[in-house]
């Protein structure tokens, strides 16, 4: 029995559905992590824990701004996504490394509440 990680499973299902799809489905699971980052166990208790929590709600909503647009050129292309295709890999890049950015604060949040 072959054990993946949460990053080949992600790059699994990136291949097997449209560009479209998996933009449409990263918006939503940002969205969650806006939620989260919003919650009272994130609320920052030192300095550093806000500073670190305001860079992370303009990252994530930078990143909302930018999967909105990529998802709109896609749809003006007739969703024809070979031309986005380096855009889309540094999409599924950010998401990635922004969500163990959260993560990670959620966790220091957590233990500093």
């Amino acid at each position: 029995m072959e054990i993946k990680d949460s990053h080949t499973t992600a790059k699994i299902k990136q291949a097997s559905t449209s560009p479209i799809q998996y933009l449409e489905r990263q918006q939503r699971y940002l969205l969650s992590l806006s939620h989260q980052l919003r919650s009272y166990h994130c609320v920052p208790k030192t300095v550093k824990l806000y500073e670190q929590m305001e860079r992370l709600k303009r990252s994530l909503h930078d990143l909302m701004l930018e999967n909105d647009q990529l998802i709109s050129g896609i749809h003006k292309l007739s969703n024809s996504s070979h031309d986005y295709v380096a855009e889309y890999q540094s999409q599924f890049d950010k998401v990635i490394k922004l969500e163990h950015e959260i993560l990670t604060y959620i966790g220091k949040a957590k233990i500093h509440g």
